[in-house]
């Protein structure tokens, strides 16, 4: 059966380059085929302002192929440098928009996870539209790794995942219980609540015997944070117990639930200084 891969998804190809170092390792301590992958803009002109009116700009289709093949040279030498610390490792490179044809080759290749490297920004804009990080992160169904810009690979050991008591997913668990198992680290499941009551209670000691039945790896401790200030906790949870990922799940949300989203699932991605994987 062949096994489901690991994308990266270049912003450039220079090197050093964080995100095929980090990508490649990871894809070598799961056991998984590889995939350098970038995409390059479509390049146009304009056509001269006339009298009858204003410039189209068209793409140059003999510059397209111009284009694709420097990235291809670019990428080789990638390439070659990943490919000396894991072998199975390919790459591949297309002309379009970058969003959608990363989000178009995660649905064909039935990928296992997508490495991206994120900018660490976050503006007004970004608030209310979400970040190209973001936007990845609800279009894939895929689990998205967003990187820490110029991040570098070091072994993983602790992985916390923070799961809301009222949307608890045994699909993720098992992802990250197989993941573990192959980087032999351990998992710390922190489910947040806002109020403290004997409901929130019994649903977390049920949730926690449910993932103990189905779920056969050990190495995964539950705990339950009564909390109103979610991000700050979350924070302050990171440090104390020096997680090498942090994970959860991101909901699309509407226009309006951006604004005012008290969770703030963008900062976390775009602050974080730990890599941080998005389901």
């Amino acid at each position: 059966m062949k096994k489901k891969e690991v994308i990266i998804a270049l912003n450039h190809y220079e090197l050093p380059n964080a995100a095929a170092n980090y990508g490649t390792n990871l894809a070598k301590s799961l056991n998984r085929p590889a995939l350098l992958y970038g995409v390059e803009k479509v390049p146009v002109i304009r056509e001269p302002l006339s009298a009858t009116g204003v410039g189209i700009s068209m793409p140059i289709l003999s510059g397209i192929g111009k284009v694709k093949k420097e990235a291809q040279q670019q990428i080789a030498k990638l390439h070659q440098e990943a490919i000396s610390i894991y072998p199975d490792i390919k790459y591949d490179v297309e002309i379009g928009f970058s969003e959608p044809s990363i989000i178009e080759k995660a649905e064909d290749n039935d990928t296992h996870l997508v490495v991206v490297e994120g900018d660490n920004e976050l503006s007004t804009l970004h608030e209310w539209f979400g970040t190209y990080e973001t936007r990845l992160a609800e279009n894939i169904e895929a689990p998205v790794l967003v990187l820490p810009k110029d991040f570098y690979w070091k072994p993983i050991n602790r992985i916390v995942y923070i799961m809301e008591v009222d949307d608890s997913k045994v699909q993720n668990m098992r992802f990250l219980t197989n993941l573990v198992k192959n980087l032999k680290a351990d998992i710390a499941v922190v489910m947040i609540s806002n109020e403290q009551n004997e409901g929130e209670m019994k649903k977390y000691n049920q949730i926690v015997r449910t993932m103990h039945t189905l779920l056969e790896y050990k190495n995964v401790n539950f705990h339950q944070i009564f909390t109103q200030d979610t991000v700050n906790t979350i924070d302050k949870l990171m440090n104390e117990v020096g997680a090498d990922w942090l994970a959860f799940e991101h909901d699309s949300k509407s226009f309006f639930e951006r604004m005012f989203d008290g969770y703030n699932t963008k900062r976390l991605i775009l602050q974080s200084e730990i890599p941080v994987l998005v389901f």
